[in-house]
């Protein structure tokens, strides 16, 4: 979920969008409660199906101006084009994340991602003074203080591996690249609490 400081996006509208965003805690929560060999067909039907629309809707302006109707409004300006959407980068990074390092962990690093990442947007948008490029000191630092919470009352990962994972989510989201929040923070930040517990 990339933080977009522009300011032609407005704070109750990026305020809309993230609360929108908080509808992803069903991943994690579908996580916890089914058994790996139902959520991940479950995860990876999702995403195909997301890939699939996304890709229809880049090759054919009908469907395009279908979705635009549809879902317009939820959108960044990138999105619109002929970029796959945020919720098709956070289903196929849920997927590889839960597939590549197993559910406990994808459920850490994904309640990162939409908390962290949530927070960073809102309080940058709204609060940011110091500025980092497209991100501000006050966003990040906000990600972090939550990202260190809830690896601290996490309970099915060592504490030490939990804060090393919220150090890198929270860096991950600052980073000033073009790759989408929802595939790398998921990713990264679990792919180093995995190596940290092998």
């Amino acid at each position: 979920m990339t933080v977009d400081q522009s300011p032609t996006i407005s704070f109750s509208h990026a305020l809309r969008r993230k609360t929108i965003h908080l509808t992803a805690l069903l991943i994690p929560i579908g996580l916890w409660i089914l058994p790996e060999y139902a959520a991940l067909p479950i995860l990876g039907f999702l995403a195909a199906s997301c890939l699939t629309a996304d890709l229809l809707r880049m090759s054919h302006s009908m469907v395009a101006r279908l979705f635009l109707k549809i879902f317009g409004p939820l959108l960044r300006d990138h999105e619109k084009g002929k970029r796959l959407t945020g919720s098709t980068y956070l289903l196929i990074g849920s997927f590889l994340c839960a597939w590549g390092f197993g559910a406990e962990i994808a459920i850490l690093a994904l309640l990162y991602l939409i908390f962290g990442d949530t927070i960073a947007a809102l309080v940058g948008r709204r609060w940011g003074r110091v500025h980092m490029g497209k991100k501000t000191l006050e966003g990040s630092a906000s990600c972090l203080f939550v990202c260190v919470g809830i690896a601290l009352i996490f309970p099915s990962v060592p504490t030490q591996a939990a804060l090393v994972g919220a150090i890198i989510a929270t860096f991950v989201e600052w980073l000033p690249w073009a790759m989408d929040d929802n595939l790398t923070i998921p990713i990264i930040a679990g792919l180093a609490i995995k190596l940290l517990t092998l």
